[in-house]
């Protein structure tokens, strides 16, 4: 069993694959902790928008004009 993966992780193309993943995770500028990061701020701004539109709606008319 030890042999097999010692055998498995001197390949290099698991070697490749592994450190490429690690790139697009942590290193990358579009990685996938600033894509996170991004939608966390979308999900927000929706949030803050759907408080904001009832006022807007709803609001003084005379305040728009």
């Amino acid at each position: 069993m030890k042999d097999l993966t010692l055998k498995f992780l001197k390949n290099s193309y698991v070697i490749i694959i592994i450190i490429f993943v690690i790139w697009m995770i942590f290193f990358d500028s579009n990685s996938i902790l600033v894509h996170n990061e991004l939608n966390n701020d979308i999900n927000d701004l929706n949030n803050q928008k759907q408080l904001i539109d009832p006022v807007l709606v709803f609001g003084d008319k005379e305040s728009f004009s």
